[in-house]
């Protein structure tokens, strides 16, 4: 059952990559025309391989028992990892990947993706619970789950060999579990501005029942995700960071009002003493004057880093990180191999593609004692650098297979680390347009 793995050809004919924006020019310019026919093809057959699975009352993917993963594979193609001693649904894998010819290629693992993903979660679970009080927990600088090697991958800051031991005798072993050196953990670094650009825009005043009015409207004004946010806590000192993704509360269905806003990463504020709280407002830089543009009103920073803000009325936010455009949807899928694009207030936009869709890591800030765990989150080979934390992840385009991924909360040598817009959906009880 296994396939070779030679370059595929041109597979499903010719695709119009003149419909994917200026997204194919560049995915042409880096790896070749033929790479991109077949990544596009790809983009075209992910949709129906996760539509052919069960879903569960509670709307949650039921994984066929054979199925040990999918991912993008060096030649744009997809590459389907099936469980060969489980028969249950494998003639399906099998007949879906023949039925597209060279476009998916199937190879054998050992261990069904539904058991990796149960793996992770008892790994998220004993590492969190023990992280405080356990060396070998702590440890611990992230977490993966490896598609592509069919494993789960914890990088240690202490490598040695008693280490590896003790985390497997007192915090968790199973024959999925590899382990690799960690170059550290994510920093948050205390970024500080002097406030003598202020006066700041103070049109609008929050209160509990929304925005009040305390001076005259002056011209509206549209945002951009990735670009510059400001948090300002008195004194001359505050934070700066990157505007992530457009996101609601509420519904007008449910007969509740629909609250409007955006989603940035929680430890924005720990640059000026502290995470981000209910009450904190943000602020943009508008021709010279810092322009308030809303309200945090829920956050989580364990397990999440995450904060939904209420947006000032006289604010718009649009759907385009530079040049690019995205699609208002979630990709809850963000498949390995996938290409995204990141907005960030100094690094501008930039591509790269997911290394790892289900990641766990730690993020420490020198300024204070307390070290992060987020969860659910994935990875991605695009840089960051300080300042660009909470800005939007995302694959582009109109189409069905580009979406929102999520927003940028730190990086680690060459990777980035993304707090995924599903689990912040989750959590903090929002959605998107």
């Amino acid at each position: 059952m296994t396939a070779m793995l030679a370059a595929p050809a041109f597979v499903g004919g010719i695709i119009d990559v003149a419909q994917h924006d200026d997204f194919a020019e560049s995915l042409i310019e880096e790896y070749g025309a033929e790479f991109a026919q077949n990544y596009f093809r790809s983009l075209e057959i992910l949709p129906l391989l996760f539509d052919s699975f069960a879903v569960s009352r509670m709307g949650e993917t039921i994984y066929p028992a054979d199925f040990g993963g999918v991912y993008i594979n060096d030649y744009g193609s997809i590459t389907i990892l099936t469980v060969e001693s489980q028969s249950v649904g494998i003639l399906a894998l099998d007949g879906f990947a023949a039925s597209r010819d060279d476009a998916v290629i199937t190879r054998e693992v050992n261990f069904s993706y539904s058991y990796l993903r149960e793996t992770m979660g008892a790994l998220d679970y004993l590492i969190q619970s023990k992280f405080e009080s356990h060396i070998a927990a702590y440890n611990a600088a992230a977490w993966h789950l490896d598609v592509i090697n069919n494993r789960l991958l914890v990088e240690l800051l202490d490598f040695s060999a008693e280490m590896i031991d003790l985390f497997r005798t007192t915090i968790f072993d199973s024959p999925v579990l590899y382990f690799a050196e960690s170059s550290g953990r994510v920093v948050i670094p205390p970024y500080y501005f002097a406030d003598y650009h202020f006066p700041y825009d103070d049109l609008y005043s929050s209160a509990e029942g929304g925005f009040v009015e305390i001076a005259p409207l002056v011209q509206n004004i549209t945002i951009s995700p990735g670009e510059p946010i400001y948090l300002r806590r008195g004194g001359a000192t505050g934070s700066a960071a990157s505007l992530g993704f457009r996101a609601y509360q509420g519904s007008w269905s449910a007969g509740t009002q629909q609250t409007d806003g955006f989603v940035v990463a929680a430890h924005m504020g720990m640059g000026a003493s502290a995470p981000l709280t209910h009450g904190d407002r943000l602020y943009v830089n508008s021709s010279g004057t810092f322009r308030y543009i809303g309200t945090v009103w829920d956050y989580r920073l364990q397990g999440l880093d995450a904060a939904f803000v209420r947006r000032c009325p006289t604010v718009a936010l649009n759907n385009r990180a530079g040049t690019h455009s995205f699609s208002d949807h979630i990709l809850t899928t963000p498949v390995v191999g996938l290409r995204v694009y990141s907005g960030g207030r100094v690094s501008g936009v930039r591509g790269g593609r997911i290394t790892n869709s289900l990641s766990s890591v730690t993020i420490s800030n020198p300024s204070s004692a307390r070290t992060i765990v987020v969860t659910h989150a994935a990875t991605a080979d695009y840089p960051s650098v300080e300042g660009d934390s909470g800005g939007i992840a995302f694959v582009p385009g109109t189409a069905v297979n580009s979406g929102i991924v999520g927003i940028t909360i730190g990086r680690s040598d060459t990777r980035s680390f993304i707090s995924r817009a599903d689990e912040i959906n989750r959590v903090l009880r929002i959605r998107l347009p």
